[in-house]
C-alpha cells in the first residue's frame, strides 16, 4: 500500500467543471454566519470501513500533518477559523479487496481552528448546511510509492 506524499498539492488547475469526476479531489468550504440550508439525502455505508485496521487513522494524521507543515494550495490562501477542507481519494491505492463503485471515494475532513488544520468527520449535509463552497480542484502528488 502507498503512503500519503509530503508533496501533496491541492490545485485549482483542473479543466473539469465537476471535481467529483476527478480521481482525487478536494473542496474547501467557508463558514457563513446565518446560513441555514436543510438538505435531505440517502445514508450509505462509507467505504472507509473496508480499509485495513489502522490505515484510516494513519491517513488522516498524515494529511493533517502535511496540511499544517506545508502550503498545499496553488493559490494565495489564508485560512480562517471554521474553514473546512474535504479531501476525497480514490480507494484503488488502498488495496481494498471488495468491489467498489467507480464513483466511490474515501473522504477526509479537516477544520481550521486555533491556527491549524484539525481532523474532523466529513459530513456532506452538515457542512453544506453551515458553509458555502469556496474553492475546489484536483489533488495531485497524493501518494508516494
Amino acid at each position: 500500500m502507498c503512503s500519503i506524499s509530503e508533496n501533496l498539492k491541492l490545485c485549482t488547475c483542473s479543466d473539469i467543471l465537476d471535481v467529483e469526476e476527478l480521481e482525487n479531489y478536494w473542496i474547501l468550504y467557508r463558514h457563513r454566519r446565518g446560513r441555514d440550508v436543510r438538505i435531505m439525502g440517502l445514508v450509505t455505508t462509507p467505504i472507509k470501513y473496508l480499509l485495513a485496521e489502522g490505515v484510516e487513522n494513519r491517513t488522516k494524521v498524515s494529511l493533517a500533518q502535511i496540511l499544517n507543515d506545508n502550503n498545499c494550495f496553488d493559490f494565495p490562501y489564508k485560512p480562517k477559523a471554521q474553514d473546512m477542507l474535504a479531501i476525497f481519494l480514490h480507494p484503488e491505492k488502498f488495496k481494498i479487496q471488495e468491489k467498489i463503485q467507480d464513483y466511490e471515494r474515501l473522504d477526509y475532513g479537516f477544520e481550521y481552528q486555533g491556527g491549524r488544520w484539525n481532523i474532523c468527520d466529513y459530513d456532506t449535509f452538515e457542512w453544506q448546511w453551515k458553509h458555502t463552497e469556496y474553492k475546489s480542484g484536483k489533488a495531485i502528488n497524493v501518494f508516494s510509492e
